[in-house]
């Protein structure tokens, strides 16, 4: 739920032009985010004296060391994020059992799938840019729905400086369907 926080959009404008750094702002005010205040300045114009003082002021904490203090956090929380996906990619082994597939491929569907129906039959379709979830949707349809191979098709989309001969080379060896047609005009979605 948001907070309705308009009676302190003033209050911000009214610091920031006298020089207020952003930091400062959001610790007067008591907000949570930076994010609000960028919203509320971006058609601020500082005068002279007050983009005078910010400047000072990032001097000062350059001097008093919180630049670098602020690149070794960046640094830390880069290799966290890091270390993040790559525990999580190692979290989806190559030997799911059927209800863990089951179970994923329904996630996965319900994320990134589409769900047409048109008058002749249903489209069951799956779109994503990122191999390994590729490689598991389909698993998914093989081996938990047995969708059987002459049904199912694959698509790419590629743009001009796209290698189209690599492209299909590559989703093919993804998906196991080596019958995905080059595109003809390669700004559009290829289907095959």
């Amino acid at each position: 739920m948001r907070t309705d926080l308009s009676h302190l959009k003033q209050k911000a404008i009214a610091l920031r032009l006298e020089g207020n750094s952003y930091g400062n702002i959001k610790k007067t005010l008591g907000l949570k985010s930076k994010g609000t205040l960028s919203v509320w300045f971006r058609d601020v114009i500082l005068p002279e004296d007050s983009r005078k003082k910010l400047e000072k002021n990032n001097l000062l904490a350059i001097k008093r060391g919180l630049s670098s203090f602020n690149n070794n956090r960046t640094a830390r929380i880069k290799i966290e994020n890091e270390l993040a996906y790559k525990k999580g990619s190692e979290g989806i082994p190559e030997n799911l059992n059927k209800r863990d597939l089951l179970l994923v491929g329904v996630a996965l569907y319900w994320a990134e799938g589409t769900k047409a129906i048109n008058k002749v039959s249903p489209a069951f379709s799956f779109s994503n840019s990122d191999p390994e979830m590729v490689r598991v949707f389909m698993r998914f349809i093989r081996e938990i729905l047995l969708v059987k191979e002459e049904v199912i098709s694959g698509g790419i989309h590629v743009y001009s400086n796209t290698d189209v001969v690599k492209a299909k080379n590559f989703w093919g060896n993804v998906t196991n369907l080596h019958t995905l047609s080059l595109p003809l005009n390669t700004n559009r979605k290829v289907n095959g």
